[in-house]
């Protein structure tokens, strides 16, 4: 695996998906999503290679980096990090705040890049990039889709019995 290429992959996945150069605003108390025509993300290097517990320093850096904060409002809301462990070996890290984030988008992310590293190594045209509907169409589908009987029966059974309010304060 070529650092390199695994950065270069990463930033054309994120040119290509609008969501991931998202940030949010409020706006007359409405959080309001702007897309950004460019906006990177956090990358972060580390070389572990010479240190004497390598792969202890390795798994901090992960779990630091994997709880960073992120900023809604000015971005980026997402995180590559590599930890260089030798010549070829690699460990790499993507965060993203999960408000830009669901299992399907990941789905797509991880084609996405796969397809797009391919093409860099190969020295070919990307193929098998995701065509289908963006991140962003996805999200108004399933704000716009009407919730049946059954549904919400099932969600007022499953949730019957709480309390209308609840304890925000545990830190």
């Amino acid at each position: 695996v070529e650092a390199k290429f695994l950065i270069d992959s990463f930033l054309k996945v994120v040119g290509h998906h609008d969501i991931l150069r998202t940030t949010f605003e409020l706006r007359d108390g409405e959080l309001i999503q702007v897309i950004h025509d460019e906006l990177s993300p956090i990358i972060e290097e580390y070389d572990v290679s010479q240190v004497d517990e390598m792969e202890k320093e390795s798994h901090n850096i992960l779990y630091h980096q994997a709880r960073a904060p992120f900023d809604l409002k000015d971005g980026p809301l997402v995180r590559l990090v590599l930890v260089k462990k030798g010549t070829k070996d690699l460990d790499v890290l993507v965060s993203m705040h999960h408000i830009i984030t669901d299992k399907w988008s990941m789905r797509v992310l991880r084609q996405d890049w796969a397809a797009y590293y391919s093409s860099l190594v190969n020295r070919k045209d990307v193929e098998g990039l995701s065509r289908g509907m963006r991140y962003l169409d996805h999200a108004v589908q399933l704000k716009n889709r009407t919730i049946g009987e059954a549904d919400l029966d099932y969600w007022k059974k499953k949730l019957s019995g709480l309390t209308e309010e609840l304890p925000l304060d545990h830190d």
